[in-house]
């Protein structure tokens, strides 16, 4: 390099992460890493990037010609180069500091309001964060699946309780509907144990046709060949029945679940729940048979923990760095994982009997008939135990350089008992 003074500078699309180990700089756009541990022979680089991080040099600094031509210097502007991450400027060919616009992400703002003033609403506009429902009507059910009282912490399913009934009310579901009505839902989720059974089904659906959001009903498929008279609710264009596959299965029965569905015209998919990669080749395998008699719908295939298939989660499930060149999280993604849990957020459970959780792994945030949802979602604004749980909150990943880059904390997380399911350190 020239003995003339530069501007050093990483590109503003540049994700940058520093912690106590070393520094990580990622480039969305090719999926890029470069990493520096520290220690002595990094000394001069890590240096450079945590003065570039600043809030005053907005990524842009200024290099002396005997800094410029330090060998470690040199070999860090290389790299950057190569990797389209940054570069050098003649300070000769601008005369003033160039300036980069650094993003932020929006929902940071109430956020903050929320943490200075605990009892400050941000106002009308926090209904609108509120994307999901999942309600469950009722809790009993006649089959026996085996780990039942555990799918549907891991995965969208139906569940049922040994002892005690709990049945949501008409009533109660009404409430719910017509306060989230300005909400803007995507999805609300009908589920329980045999939902068939419910025994104010014919209530239900003009309590549905008040409301424009998809609704989405799990019911076991031997539910379905029982109570084949309840199907006519589900002949709207905004009514899907997912059915949860689960292992093992009467092949019979549930192509005549398929058939009973199909010709009545009613939408449905598959929730395949998966727990070894035998199951999953043996199921393809049976969809595709009974795909010759009966129509097979999209299958959405999910593995489920059951305490002793950690080396099929290993296979399909942990974060590898290849995973960063393959999927490339862009700037946003990087952001809002860095704010709020992209999984949790703007999702509320609803048990049958009324307790409102923001995440059936957490505890509970109010009670329907005591809370209002609008209760619910400020108190889970305001405590931010499911929202805005973000690896960057959480032990070991706060102190991992791919902490912005994962994937968010889900349910998988609580129930293998691990936050850093990855192959990222040593330690996995």
């Amino acid at each position: 390099m020239k003995h003339i003074p530069y501007w050093l500078y990483i590109d503003s699309y540049v994700h940058i992460s520093i912690k106590k180990s070393g520094a990580l700089l990622y480039n969305p756009l090719n999926g890029n890493i470069l990493e520096y541990s520290c220690n002595d022979e990094n000394k001069t680089i890590l240096s450079l990037i945590r003065k570039l991080s600043t809030f005053k040099n907005h990524r842009v600094i200024s290099l002396t010609p005997e800094q410029a031509t330090q060998v470690e210097t040199v070999k860090f502007i290389e790299q950057l180069r190569i990797n389209f991450m940054g570069d050098v400027i003649e300070k000769s060919a601008s005369s003033v500091k160039p300036f980069q616009v650094i993003p932020y992400v929006k929902i940071q703002r109430d956020m903050n309001i929320l943490k200075k003033n605990p009892n400050t609403s941000p106002g009308d506009k926090m209904m609108t964060y509120l994307d999901e429902l999942i309600i469950f009507i009722n809790n009993r059910c006649s089959q026996s699946c085996p780990s039942c009282d555990r799918y549907f912490l891991q995965v969208p399913c139906c569940t049922a309780k040994p002892a005690g009934e709990s049945i949501l009310s008409p009533r109660q579901i009404a409430s719910i509907l017509e306060e989230t009505r300005g909400s803007h839902l995507d999805a609300i989720h009908i589920s329980g144990g045999d939902i068939l059974s419910y025994p104010y089904w014919d209530e239900l659906e003009p309590l549905l046709e008040k409301t424009d959001t998809p609704v989405f009903f799990y019911i076991h498929y031997l539910n379905i060949v029982e109570h084949p008279g309840r199907l006519n609710l589900f002949k709207k264009d905004r009514l899907t029945v997912r059915i949860p596959v689960i292992f093992p299965f009467d092949e019979e029965k549930m192509k005549r679940a398929f058939l009973n569905l199909y010709e009545a015209g009613i939408q449905y998919d598959l929730i395949a729940i998966i727990q070894s990669n035998e199951e999953y080749a043996l199921l393809r395998e049976i969809l595709e048979r009974l795909s010759d008699s009966v129509s097979i719908p999209g299958v959405m295939y999910l593995p489920f923990y059951n305490g002793s298939n950690t080396g099929f989660f290993k296979d399909i499930f942990y974060v590898t760095r290849g995973d960063f060149k393959d999927k490339r999280p862009q700037n946003r993604d990087i952001y809002v994982n860095s704010t709020l849990n992209r999984v949790f957020f703007g999702k509320l459970w609803i048990k049958a009997d009324g307790s409102v959780y923001s995440n059936l792994h957490s505890s509970k945030i109010g009670k329907i008939g005591e809370y209002s949802v609008y209760d619910c979602v400020f108190r889970e604004l305001q405590r931010g135990e499911s929202w805005w749980k973000t690896r960057k909150r959480v032990l070991p990943c706060k102190n991992c350089n791919y902490e912005g880059l994962c994937p968010s904390i889900s349910a998988y997380n609580y129930a293998i008992g691990r936050y850093d399911l990855c192959f990222l350190s040593q330690d996995n």
